[in-house]
């Protein structure tokens, strides 16, 4: 599995005070329960690089943040608007078994960052609930450009926010990230923000433009042909459905 570009033995290093990272949070509230698992812990520690008083500095302004903004309680209803069309969903597993996550940025509108960044919060929710579920603790994020222009370009608050969310209350959990087809404006945006991101976060993130063929030379390191969308140089269709993707539960 793809980490932070360091040996995995390095990581392992990181995780030698788990136990004693885990009794600083005992007890454990039951709103914090399912999240504050072991996956979770090592995320923490990895992105402090084990140091455990950044590490718990960290986890607790989590925390904080997880009992103000309840991110586990946005459910698919609640985002139904900007779910329903395609803007940004989950679907499938790469070569390693992560979750991936689409974003569609020809969907993109003129929408507030809060209501984008429900949306976003939903979406990584149901990511890390499949993670859970099939053992990894990482996701693949595919960015797909075409059609964006400055018309449709999210907020910059929406911007600024969603890196500081995936830096600060979900780190590490970003594994690979593919932005598709980025248009010249994109770059000049892209520079400056760029700024916001730790080292390790920006190293995850690849750029690829042009043909099919050139795309699946970059995905085919971590995906399946028969799972990836042809648009990618993949050999399926991937449609969005609401009815058939999504839960209301969820």
């Amino acid at each position: 599995v793809e980490v932070l570009s360091l040996k995995m033995a390095d990581i392992e290093h990181y995780w030698e005070n788990l136990a004693q990272f885990k009794q600083r949070f005992e007890p454990i509230p039951d709103e914090h329960r399912e999240f504050l698992d072991d996956v979770t812990f090592k995320r923490f520690l990895v992105a402090r690089q084990g140091d455990l008083d950044k590490a718990e500095a960290m986890l607790r302004e989590t925390l904080a943040w997880r009992s103000e903004y309840k991110p586990h309680e946005v459910t698919s209803e609640m985002v139904k608007d900007n779910l329903s069309i395609g803007k940004m969903f989950v679907h499938g597993f790469d070569k390693e078994g992560r979750p991936m996550v689409y974003t569609k940025k020809n969907l993109d509108g003129p929408a507030p960052a809060d209501v984008a960044l429900r949306l976003t919060v939903y979406n990584l929710e149901k990511a890390l609930r499949m993670c859970r579920l099939t053992g990894h603790w990482q996701i693949m994020w595919v960015i797909d450009m075409n059609g964006y222009t400055r018309k449709n370009s999210p907020p910059l608050g929406y911007t600024i926010q969603f890196l500081k969310l995936i830096m600060n209350h979900y780190p590490e959990c970003l594994g690979t990230a593919v932005v598709v087809d980025a248009p010249m404006i994109f770059s000049f945006l892209w520079k400056p923000l760029s700024l916001l991101l730790d080292k390790r976060t920006a190293n995850k993130i690849h750029f690829v433009n042009g043909h099919t063929d050139k795309k699946w030379d970059l995905f085919q390191r971590w995906c399946h042909r028969h799972k990836l969308d042809v648009k990618y140089g993949g050999a399926v269709e991937v449609v969005y459905s609401y009815e058939r993707m999504e839960r209301p539960a969820h």
